[in-house]
């Protein structure tokens, strides 16, 4: 009779082995059936593991490209190395199920089915080990970049708002480079979304990980989401406003300012001097402040002195107290482009550096355009005067307004339209009680009758400019060695000086093209004397020193010099080299130019026809006409 505790025993292990061998047969059946050749249990386990294989090599991957430069390189080297350890972990449980598929066909089928059903249950163990510990690796990761995405979440946030900050700088050249910025921006938030759908994706899938269902998590995920739909949204308005500044934008621009010489070291300081009426304008004054003299009197290097000096925004803004402080300026030019001397590159101008300071009120002072569709911001329409003076207008009377404007707008004189017009409109400005004016022009009766009265708010540059003059003059010759040499042997070079400065009448260009004159005559090794006789010779009028300039070409040049005067004076803007560069071979030979074959000029011919248009010009036309080469990229250049 068998002992009780070794029959329940013997029936344990019958039982063990039943089971044991129910579960192998429920196995092998599983797999016989089976289309891949493995259990459903192992088919679901390979599907999970596979993707979140996949999307560790993805996450390494966007590591490789660069995605997450910004970040902490130890945050990025923990992820980097957690994403490996999960691939490593992933790809290998991969491959043991891929082993225990059946392969076999036919007959053999049956038998490998069992063969592989027996092996499944002894790495049944490994495969659950395999899985804990991708389980852990898993949850970590999802950790780990999360920290990651916030952390990227963050830089967005803050590129965003630099590119704010660097918004209000923009110049000629920047809108294209912000463009490119904001390019940049929308592609991280591109990658922000991709990072958080590849989460989603391996939480969604992991159903087998402890924490898919936890709320702390998908909670944090949702949080992130909405921080980045949030900064998406912003990113998408930025890029609107961007391509409505850009769309104000035109290349002329700043131009004109770039043309006007610098003052010359030391020159126009007076007018911040604590008891001028300038600068008591500027800090306390509401209004217009006029500044006037003749053609020649150095009205527009004063204008861009005063834009450019550190103490004039400081002095408005002691005018404008609490309220944040916009200055903008703009250069009319009757010799430039088309829109260097109208009212809409009058309007367009400011509008652009007002808006680059204000951009918060697009959307409320251009409805429409802002409105717009892709296509429309893409390709926009035309700016036209009365959508400019609706939008300007908007901004000045805004009901949120806590701006105060000052606008610096230099020769009125060059504007090509009606002078009273612009006189009234640019009076509206100031009514509205937010804006205050600078404005230069020549002494012609339609400014003088609207300004002449201003009485502390006007200033005659000639009056103010003989001290300028006589700096000018003299630092130019005494930096002139040849000119320090003979001022060391003739005490009658200071006569020169003082002479110069007597006969200019406030006329600084002619002081200018006096000077050059006598550094022509210093280069053909004239004497103090023979310099004050050429002093002499020149007039003090500036149209018979201009006659006198005409009179000094050669004969043999005259032809070309007539021609090239002419065809200035008939454009209506600034003319390509090219008209130049052809011109005696057109007086030489009529029909050259129509069998001329059309191609492109190669970079060293640029510079080769750079060099004969300026030599040729300076000959034909002495100091009449000046180039000045038009910086933007593959310009040929424009006459001045």
């Amino acid at each position: 009779m068998v002992d009780p505790l070794t029959a329940l025993g013997a029936a344990s292990s019958i039982v063990q082995f039943v089971d044991f061998s129910s579960k192998i047969i429920s196995s092998c059946y599983s797999t016989y059936k089976s289309i891949s050749g493995a259990s459903e249990e192992h088919v679901h386990l390979e599907t999970v593991t596979t993707r979140l294989r996949d999307f560790s090599g993805r996450l390494q991957a966007y590591q490789d490209a660069g995605y997450y430069a910004r970040q902490d390189p130890q945050e990025v080297a923990e992820l980097r190395q957690m994403a490996g350890m999960c691939y490593q972990t992933a790809d290998d449980l991969v491959k043991v199920l891929e082993d225990l598929k059946v392969t076999k066909t036919g007959p053999l089928r049956t038998w490998d089915a069992v063969r592989q059903a027996i092996r499944s249950a002894r790495k049944q163990h490994a495969i659950e080990n395999a899985d804990d510990k991708l389980q852990k690796i898993q949850n970590q990761l999802g950790l780990q970049l999360m920290q990651v995405i916030r952390l990227e979440q963050g830089s967005v946030r803050f590129y965003l708002q630099e590119i704010q900050r660097n918004s209000e700088a923009i110049h000629k050249d920047h809108i294209a480079r912000i463009t490119a910025s904001n390019q940049t921006l929308l592609a991280a938030m591109a990658r922000q979304e991709r990072s958080i759908e590849d989460l989603a994706n391996v939480v969604h899938t992991a159903q087998l990980a402890s924490t898919a269902n936890d709320p702390v998590l998908q909670a944090n995920m949702r949080a992130v989401a909405a921080e980045n739909e949030v900064a998406r949204q912003r990113a998408s308005a930025l890029e609107r406003k961007l391509r409505i500044l850009s769309s104000l934008h035109f290349p002329e621009m700043q131009m004109r300012h770039s043309d006007i010489r610098d003052a010359y070291q030391g020159t126009n300081t007076w007018i911040f001097d604590r008891d001028s009426s300038f600068r008591t304008w500027l800090e306390s004054s509401e209004g217009i402040f006029w500044v006037n003299g003749k053609a020649g009197s150095g009205k527009s290097t004063l204008i861009k002195f005063i834009c450019d000096h550190a103490d004039t925004e400081r002095s408005i803004q002691r005018w404008a107290g609490s309220n944040t402080l916009v200055v903008a300026s703009w250069y009319f030019w009757n010799a430039g482009y088309p829109m260097q001397k109208t009212q809409i590159g009058l309007l367009q101008s400011l509008l652009f550096q007002v808006l680059r300071r204000c951009p918060d009120l697009i959307p409320d002072v251009l409805p429409i355009r802002w409105a717009a569709g892709e296509m429309a911001h893409r390709h926009p329409d035309p700016w036209t005067r009365q959508e400019l003076l609706e939008a300007f207008f908007g901004v000045l009377t805004h009901h949120n307004l806590n701006n105060r404007f000052c606008f610096f707008i230099d020769g009125l004189d060059e504007y090509e339209g009606d002078h009273y017009t612009l006189i009234q409109e640019l009076q509206q400005l100031v009514d509205t009680g937010a804006v205050k004016l600078c404005v230069s022009s020549r002494p012609w009766n339609a400014f003088n009758s609207a300004y002449g009265k201003l009485k502390d708010r006007q200033l005659v540059l000639q009056n103010h400019s003989q001290t300028d003059m006589r700096k000018y003059v003299q630092g130019m010759l005494e930096q002139d060695p040849r000119f320090a040499r003979l001022s060391a042997l003739d005490a009658g070079a200071q006569d020169l000086i003082n002479d110069i400065q007597e006969r200019a009448q406030g006329v600084f260009l002619w002081v200018f093209l006096v000077v050059r004159s006598l550094l022509r005559g210093l280069t053909e090794e004239d004497d103090i004397a023979m310099l004050q006789k050429r002093l002499r010779q020149l007039p003090t009028d500036l149209e018979r020193f201009f006659q006198q300039i005409l009179d000094s070409v050669d004969d043999v040049y005259q032809e070309y010099t007539a021609r090239t005067l002419l065809i200035v004076l008939e454009a209506h803007q600034p003319l390509s080299m090219l008209a130049f560069w052809y011109l005696d071979v057109d007086l030489e030979k009529p029909n050259y130019l129509l069998r001329l074959v059309i191609r492109p000029l190669a970079g060293e011919d640029v510079e080769k026809a750079r060099a004969i248009v300026t030599s040729r010009l300076n000959k034909w036309c002495r100091d009449l006409l000046e180039v000045n080469w038009n910086p933007s990229p593959g310009s040929l250049g424009d006459i001045a």
